[in-house]
């Protein structure tokens, strides 16, 4: 008994110490690879701000493009110079005032926007008492998830927040995945996260004055006078933070892959120049297939993700947060108002 149970023991062992070896050979693999490719993304890097050689492709990256504009001088009676016009026809983004610009950003977000509502419109048709089909299951997990994501960070009273948090997420989710179609992502622009932060913005704003305008302006000069202009970029840096912290995120993804694509097209006509080979074949970028993939996973959809559920929970937070100081101003006024009527009171028993 004891041999074989010492046989045992030894086969166990030889098992952990060859899974041991593979794991550590796999381990210094990636991190090989790994630090094969931050080295590439450093050459790759340092050639932007480089002359470009003829022949040779540099990694670009660009915001989103100008798809069509509308000149609106002629029918509102507005005389252009040459010069200016055609700054504002061409590929500039900046265009005059009368000029309408039309860009990917809008373009794609419209074709999101439009999804979601078909998507809430097919999923919201033919609704029973009882669920009998998996469509109306789906949608009844997908209401009852975000109410309780809803509950759980601010409380029962704001259920009626539920659709608003539920579409924010859902069009900040499917906005960054627009990527993976080769489309530019909205959320990669700066605008648009800036307008759901200032629509954040407005909604915490509105829960601070409901103790009133008087006692929202008397907040900034807590716990003393001094703190005024600190209270101030506080309240400033809210949307600042919540717009650059998406932005960022998303954006970097997309100079990351840029970058990672140069990388891997330069190296694969490195291995054709080694291997002596010419013609068509040189121009085949093997290393781009499968590897961009890999990274895709976590950029494209892994952050864009994360991203979309942060700011929803930033954006919950921050209006509880609001809405709690509210009720704790508007307590200490009912109490500070019941103290002065009980004086009054006594006063007058006292007379």
């Amino acid at each position: 008994m004891k041999n074989s149970k010492d046989s045992m023991d030894q086969t166990q062992t030889v098992c952990c110490e060859r899974t041991e070896k593979r794991r550590r050979k796999v381990t210094n693999f990636c991190v090989l690879l790994l630090a094969a490719l931050l080295i590439a993304t450093g050459f790759a890097v340092s050639s932007i701000s480089q002359a470009p050689e003829e022949g040779v492709e540099q990694p670009f990256v660009s915001g989103a493009k100008v798809l069509f504009r509308v000149d609106f001088s002629e029918i509102l009676g507005i005389e252009t110079e040459p010069t200016e016009k055609a700054e504002g026809d061409q590929t500039q983004l900046i265009a005059p005032w009368y000029i309408l610009t039309i860009t990917e950003t809008q373009v794609n977000s419209l074709i999101v926007i439009l999804l979601v509502g078909l998507l809430c419109f097919w999923l919201t048709r033919d609704l029973k008492i009882t669920p009998e089909g998996k469509k109306q299951i789906v949608a009844e997990f997908l209401v009852e998830k975000v109410t309780e994501l809803v509950h759980s960070n601010m409380s029962a009273k704001f259920t009626g927040f539920a659709p608003f948090i539920a579409a924010l997420l859902a069009l900040s989710a499917l906005s960054s995945l627009t990527s993976l179609l080769g489309w530019y992502p909205p959320t990669a622009e700066l605008n648009t996260i800036i307008g759901w932060s200032l629509l954040v913005f407005g909604m915490i704003t509105f829960q601070k004055l409901r103790a009133g305008f008087g006692e929202y302006l008397k907040g900034y000069t807590k716990p003393i006078f001094l703190m005024t202009p600190l209270n101030i970029l506080g309240e400033i840096a809210t949307p600042l933070s919540m717009t650059f912290r998406h932005f960022g995120n998303v954006c970097s993804g997309l100079v990351i892959s840029a970058l990672l694509t140069s990388v891997l097209t330069t190296a694969s006509k490195a291995v054709w120049r080694l291997l002596g080979v010419g013609g068509f074949l040189s121009d085949l970028a093997f290393f781009r297939v499968g590897i961009p993939a890999v990274f895709s996973l976590y950029f494209d959809i892994f952050s864009g993700c994360l991203q979309a559920f942060i700011f929803c929970m930033l954006t919950m937070i921050n209006i509880y947060l609001a809405y709690e100081d509210s009720n704790e101003t508007l307590a200490e006024k009912a109490r500070k108002k019941a103290e002065k009527k009980a004086r009054k009171e006594a006063k007058a028993k006292n007379a």
